[in-house]
């Protein structure tokens, strides 16, 4: 079985901010769409910073998206295995991570939850999975032990 990457479990649809975003609107994207962060990227699509509700919540007067973001942006590669995206979160202590194609480019977003979503896999999954590693080693083991 192959090794589960970035773009298996990112979310490809993202809200972003831009630079010039103002406060009020940044809020109103946070609290209506139910989303505790987003990237701020420039006018090509690169990430330039995370804003999220901790950072509007710092009293530091910051009117804009570029004066509220944690810059440089922590991001990950699409192509970066699924553990990678995990011990950056972790070592950063953050819970979103911009996903970056080849280019450098944002094309997702990958978050604490869809990192624990991998684990929830269908049942054909499952089976594909276990057959070959599980079953097969059983067997192998019941013919060494006669």
């Amino acid at each position: 079985m192959s090794e589960l990457v970035v773009r298996d479990v990112m979310t490809p649809a993202v809200l972003v901010a831009t630079p010039d975003c103002r406060y009020e609107q940044i809020v109103d994207v946070l609290t209506g769409c139910g989303v505790s962060g987003m990237p701020v990227v420039d006018g090509t699509d690169h990430v330039l910073g995370v804003v999220s509700e901790a950072d509007v919540m710092r009293p530091h007067g910051g009117a804009t998206a570029r004066e509220l973001m944690t810059s440089p942006a922590v991001t990950v590669d699409a192509a970066a295995p699924v553990a990678r995206a995990a011990e950056l979160m972790e070592r950063h202590r953050i819970r979103r991570l911009p996903v970056t194609g080849a280019t450098g480019r944002l094309v997702g977003i990958v978050t604490r939850r869809d990192l624990l979503c991998r684990a929830a896999r269908t049942d054909a999954t499952l089976r594909r999975a276990l057959v070959p590693e599980v079953v097969v080693q059983h067997y192998r083991s019941a013919d060494i032990d006669q």
